[in-house]
């Protein structure tokens, strides 16, 4: 399963101020800053970073990074493993300081040396991932099983999900299961969206599209997007529930007026394709617009399908290349290399390039993504750019439809059916 490379939650106040206004609250956080100032200045190291997350945020007093660091480098240096971990922060994302996961990395393994549970989970991230250290998959399960142990939640979901993987362990579903159930008992947004995923595919457990319905509805209930998304894609293909594009519609709208990018982009396919809503091109167009710019890239393919068909805007097939290019070029291979290709072998906004469509093709299909195999076997079977040889076109079809490009399979049987009259493309 995918998921975005670090969410972090970067300074909070471990207080809850219920039922203050704005005003007031800032008026209670301008005594307390005196108090936690006061109690650094006494040796109370606690008081040094609680008085750095008050600067960084602007609580009570004027934002002011370099204040934040000192408070966080005060309390580091005296072996606060907070002090270290917040500090470490400020360096991860360049908050009054040159952006550094190197430093970062070092600040948080100080931090976990000194025993914070969610330092050790954020350095494993790191190694995960290659932030500032080498990539390494031995060391990030380390760490996570460290934090994990120390009660960090999400340290054992990130543990879950290298068995998921099976990155730096033989792949295991059935571990990645039980870490992600013990957290959904505890009631991890998190660990209740991954064990749903588990159960949507069918990964370890029989396929249980009810239980990933439940799953995901506890999940977004509390306060995952992913887990809403998710529920509302059952809802919307009836998967598990009956189908309902209206409650599908709501969610994708709440999920992305929350600046969820991939709610943004369902609810766009929503109003292309008239589910739930009157087909709206335009609206679709500003949905897909939007999700595109927020770094969701299958946004951008539907958005170069609408310039290039002239849906709701202006046929430009320069434009629709263009957006292709950006959607093949961030991982979007299936949709976006594959628009790409096409535009190539059929001169759509380019110039007619049969070499350069192969290229394309050909990259998809080695990741084996059905769609380019289906466009590299049309070039074999018609000769187009390479010669002409059946038998090649006859195993990317095949390859096609065995990744479930029905297409595939139609043009797979149609060679061996040679006095059939071939579907023109």
């Amino acid at each position: 399963m995918k998921r975005i490379l670090l969410i972090f939650v970067i300074f909070f106040v471990n207080l809850i101020y219920a039922g203050m206004n704005h005003a007031n609250f800032m008026k209670y956080a301008k005594t307390k800053n005196v108090i936690f100032e006061k109690a650094c200045s006494d040796g109370n190291m606690t008081g040094c970073w609680k008085s750095g997350i008050l600067y960084a945020n602007g609580f009570g007093v004027d934002k002011d990074y370099s204040k934040a660091k000192y408070f966080f480098n005060k309390a580091c240096v005296e072996g606060d493993k907070k002090g270290c971990w917040y500090l470490g922060d400020l360096y991860q994302q360049g908050f009054g300081v040159k952006q550094s996961y190197l430093n970062a990395s070092g600040l948080y393994r100080k931090s976990c040396d000194i025993g914070f549970d969610k330092a050790c989970n954020t350095l494993g991230v790191y190694y995960k991932y290659g932030l500032g250290v080498k990539q390494d998959y031995i060391r990030a399960k380390k760490l996570f099983e460290k934090a994990c142990k120390m009660g960090s939640v999400d340290g054992c979901i990130d543990l879950g999900t290298l068995y998921y993987s099976g990155l730096g362990v033989k792949q295991d579903y059935s571990k990645a299961k039980a870490i992600y159930s013990k957290a959904c008992d505890e009631n991890s947004s998190l660990g209740c969206h991954d064990l749903g995923v588990i159960y949507l595919h069918g990964q370890g457990v029989d396929k249980n599209y009810s239980k990933a319905n439940m799953l995901f509805s506890k999940a977004c209930k509390m306060g995952s997007i992913d887990g809403c998304i998710n529920l509302a894609s059952l809802y919307h293909s009836g998967l598990g529930v009956k189908q309902d594009y209206s409650k599908a519609e709501a969610i994708y709208s709440k999920a992305c007026d929350e600046n969820s990018s991939i709610g943004c982009h369902s609810l766009g396919v929503m109003y292309f394709n008239g589910q739930g809503v009157k087909q709206n091109y335009s609206k679709a167009k500003e949905l897909f617009d939007k999700a595109c710019n927020k770094g969701f890239f299958g946004g951008c393919n539907n958005l170069g399908m609408l310039y290039k068909n002239g849906y709701g805007v202006k046929q430009d097939y320069s434009k629709a290349n263009m957006l292709y290019a950006k959607a093949c070029n961030n991982g979007n291979l299936n949709a976006g290399c594959f628009n790409l290709a096409n535009a190539y072998r059929d001169g759509h906004g380019v110039k007619q390039d049969y070499l350069k469509a192969l290229e394309i093709y050909r990259k998809t299909c080695d990741e084996d993504f059905a769609e380019g195999c289906f466009g590299l076997g049309t070039m074999y079977d018609e000769g187009l750019g390479v010669k002409k040889d059946v038998d090649q076109a006859k195993i990317f079809y095949k390859k096609a439809c065995d990744g479930g490009f029905a297409d595939g399979c139609t043009d797979f049987k149609q060679l061996f059916e040679p006095d059939k009259e071939k579907i023109s493309r």
